[in-house]
């Protein structure tokens, strides 16, 4: 709580009043805005600590240590993953400059492509193997096989055929 000035035409003077500390900087002539954007940090907000709880469960019963995502590393992906809802990566003609490209640019080789965020991997819409025109490293942990074939949507090269579960195992675990 802080305290604000505020004319009051009753008094006909500025009196000073109780004002609760918003977090979110969005300005708004429209009160209403101004908590639905308040809600909606909270709501992001709680999804993080819930990220950071399961996590930490994670730790109880694994060996493997996995650090949870900073708040501004988790808007980052949410961001991502709700921009990318209901899109195709299937595009005809020239690709636009996007954010995904932006990314692909900032990384250390100059043609490594940041992986598909988990949420994205893991909604089982839209992942179909395709041929590439180059022959690719499996990018699944733990195979060391090469392949023509690459998923449609998350653009990672991956093991299919006889034998090869990589493309399954990518999606689901």
């Amino acid at each position: 709580m802080s305290e604000v000035k505020r004319f009051s035409k009753t008094e006909n003077k500025f009196i000073e009043i109780d004002c609760l500390h918003i977090k979110i900087k969005t300005r708004s002539r429209k009160w209403y805005l101004r908590i639905f954007y308040h809600l909606l940090y909270v709501t992001v907000v709680n999804s993080w600590l819930l990220h950071k709880r399961k996590i930490a469960q994670k730790h109880k019963t694994r060996d493997h240590v996995e650090k949870p995502m900073t708040l501004a590393a988790f808007k980052e992906d949410l961001a991502i993953s709700l921009w990318k809802v209901g899109q195709s990566t299937s595009t005809k003609g020239r690709p636009s400059n996007t954010i995904e490209n932006a990314l692909i640019q900032k990384s250390k080789k100059p043609n490594a492509s940041k992986p598909p965020n988990h949420d994205l991997r893991m909604d089982r819409i839209d992942h179909w193997p395709i041929d590439t025109p180059t022959r690719s490293r499996c990018k699944m942990p733990g195979c060391k096989g090469y392949t023509w074939q690459a998923c449609e949507k998350c653009q990672v090269a991956l093991c299919t055929g006889k034998g090869k579960t990589c493309f399954k195992k990518y999606h689901t675990t």
